[in-house]
């Protein structure tokens, strides 16, 4: 098993664990988009070592919502974001 295939897969355990939830079970799709997105889906800043890259999800349902920075993920900036796109 090579570095990369054991990595996507102890990711994508970790969302499981984490009580993620993807629509139609598509954890190959979530993880390419997730490892494929360069900037932050909110403030739209380059992922970097100091300020890298989460998969965001409601922690009530599980949903994925968005990748964010971890700046974006830990001051909830993602909640003005979906009520901008919600009026």
């Amino acid at each position: 098993m090579t570095f990369e295939c054991a990595n996507k897969s102890k990711r994508i355990s970790d969302w499981k664990r984490r009580g993620v939830i993807v629509e139609y079970d598509d954890w190959e799709g979530l993880y390419e988009y997730y490892v494929n997105t360069d900037n932050c889906d909110i403030c739209k800043e380059i992922f970097t070592k100091k300020n890298w890259r989460v998969l965001d999800h409601c922690h009530k349902t599980g949903a994925f919502r968005h990748v964010l920075c971890h700046r974006c993920n830990v001051f909830d900036r993602w909640e003005k974001y979906d009520l901008i796109l919600k009026s």
